[in-house]
């Protein structure tokens, strides 16, 4: 069966799924250099990352996306990545995020809510910015479109990206080759690069391993993950049930300083994933 389209919402506007990396021009140094000042950068920032499970504990009720605009608003993050996040929830996130400065984009996996709502992952960043694209990434046994959202700061050199990989047989290590591949291609451009997910794998497991950096065991990528040592081993504290670490915040090598934290919440069956960093 020939895939189906799947559209994205960001803003007022939709904005169609499956796009292509587009040919947008990285700034120049002093662009960069005031963009930088503009935007605070050159301070410690945090990040989050959460799958609110939307859907399987709350069938689209907005429960979840309140906890989350709870937190944000007390703790601040710059970027924030969320998981199984359904259209009721972001409208939910959108509003009660907008006197705050994020602005939001909805990245949708071809599956619905039980309230017949769409579904899928969340960036929130707080910058002005613009959706790069929501690729698909390969999945044979199809049971949801997997994909990976990436929003691009509209005057600063950085990417933000968010993604959730499948759980049961479906092809794991593809799936994350492609998001490798496409974070490879935005460093290439210059772009740093934060990216948030629910991977559903251990540190340890091979099909991470182009996404850790070469200085990690077994590492063949060139990203840091928040929450271990860096160029140490590949840990972390559970993020799931409390007896898993699948939740992660990658950061390119520009960033430094970094640190994670779990936090449990009574909303998700996985922990919030709390990342500082500097650049």
């Amino acid at each position: 069966m020939r895939p189906r389209m799947i559209s994205m919402m960001i803003g007022a506007g939709i904005l169609a799924g499956a796009v292509g990396v587009e040919a947008f021009a990285v700034p120049t140094p002093d662009h960069e250099r005031k963009a930088r000042v503009a935007a605070g950068a050159g301070k410690t920032k945090r990040y989050l990352q959460l799958n609110i499970a939307g859907n399987s504990m709350h069938g689209g009720k907005v429960t979840p996306a309140k906890s989350v605009v709870a937190r944000v608003k007390k703790e601040q993050p710059y970027v924030v990545t969320l998981n199984e996040v359904c259209a009721t929830q972001f409208a939910y996130l959108k509003k009660q995020l907008a006197d705050d400065g994020y602005r939001a984009a909805h990245g949708l996996t071809g599956t619905h809510c039980k309230d017949g709502s769409a579904f899928g992952n969340v960036v929130l960043i707080r910058i002005a910015s613009s959706v790069v694209g929501n690729w698909k990434l390969p999945n044979p046994v199809n049971e949801e479109h997997r994909r990976l959202l990436c929003v691009k700061a509209t005057n600063y050199a950085m990417v933000a990206c968010a993604t959730h990989i499948s759980y049961g047989k479906e092809d794991k290590a593809g799936q994350v080759r492609a998001v490798a591949d496409r974070v490879n291609a935005f460093r290439a451009k210059g772009y740093r690069v934060i990216l948030g997910g629910d991977f559903n794998l251990q540190p340890s497991s091979p099909e991470l391993d182009p996404i850790y950096d070469t200085c990690y065991p077994s590492g063949g990528g060139a990203l840091f993950e928040t929450d271990a040592a860096r160029c140490g081993e590949r840990a972390g504290d559970p993020t799931a049930k409390g007896k898993w670490k699948l939740d992660y915040i990658f950061y390119s090598p520009e960033y430094t300083g970094l640190k994670g934290e779990v936090v449990s919440t009574e909303v998700s069956d996985h922990g919030e994933l709390w990342g500082t960093a500097t650049y």
